[in-house]
């Protein structure tokens, strides 16, 4: 049986490792040259791809039944992969830059998805535990939050690169901890309910309820996006000199109030 401290780890280091290029990746793109205008497509292209890698890996886990043999496999690609933004040809060649985007945004999907998945199944099997999903999920907090700040501090002693290093490094951490303590089930791949049709599935969607949830998800998502990609750019851009520290401070206190949600957001729902 996989021991719960195990998720909180991976949550922690993974989510520490993806904040080294997510936030900081908009540093890289000024180092490079590139204009608003192209930041703004390669900022799209990566969660587009993160996007489609999840359901792609979901897929795969459903039918492997292996959330260890997916991490490791995705992991080891995704830190291949972001190696190929220090290739001097990415900084002249924009359809490689774009080739590397693409690629980093599909192999480090399961970061998210797999990982709440892993979660979730590990639960269900700690019959006596008392713990929540959200007393796993707060560490991606924890760990997004943390390594904002250490990576902008290491940013501005010794350049872009070392977001590359420490994201192979993190990602390498957890690589060890998935091998040595996380188990597949021997449940196997997972079973197929009863099957629904598009007709019965479009009934459901169209109702008030999801589309009024959809709607909001939708305006949610756009304002945030404007703030999640492009408040790096803003700091980076438009004020002279300023330390990479701060774009980790930002993210920091975002993080900061996310912790309690996860925390208590589980027990609102029971009162409710």
């Amino acid at each position: 049986r996989t021991p719960l401290w195990t998720l909180k780890v991976t949550q922690m280091l993974l989510f520490a490792a993806n904040v080294c290029l997510i936030r900081f990746i908009t540093v890289y793109y000024h180092d490079l040259g590139l204009s608003r205008k192209l930041m703004g497509i390669l900022l799209v292209l990566m969660p587009t791809m993160s996007f489609l890698g999840g359901l792609f890996w979901s897929v795969i886990v459903d039918r492997s039944g292996s959330y260890r043999g997916v991490l490791t496999t995705t992991s080891l690609l995704g830190v291949t992969t972001i190696f190929g933004y220090l290739l001097p040809q990415a900084a002249t060649s924009l359809p490689l830059l774009v080739l590397i985007t693409l690629f980093h945004g599909f192999f480090t999907a399961p970061a998210g998805p797999i990982v709440d998945g892993l979660c979730l199944k590990v639960l269900s099997e700690q019959k006596v535990s008392k713990e929540a999903y959200g007393d796993q999920r707060l560490w991606s907090a924890v760990g997004w939050g943390a390594m904002a700040l250490v990576a902008g501090k290491l940013v501005d002693i010794y350049g872009t690169k070392c977001i590359f290093f420490c994201y192979a490094i993190l990602v390498g951490l957890n690589v060890l901890v998935i091998q040595l303590f996380i188990h597949d089930s021997d449940e196997g791949p997972v079973t197929k309910g009863p099957q629904v049709s598009l007709r019965q599935w479009l009934q459901t969607l169209l109702k008030f309820e999801p589309m009024w949830m959809l709607t909001n998800l939708v305006i949610y998502g756009v304002l945030v996006a404007l703030i999640e990609n492009f408040l790096n750019v803003f700091i980076v851009q438009d004020f002279d000199h300023a330390p990479k520290v701060i774009l980790g401070a930002a993210t920091a206190v975002m993080c900061a109030f996310e912790i309690p949600v996860f925390k208590y957001i589980s027990k609102l729902w029971t009162e409710r």
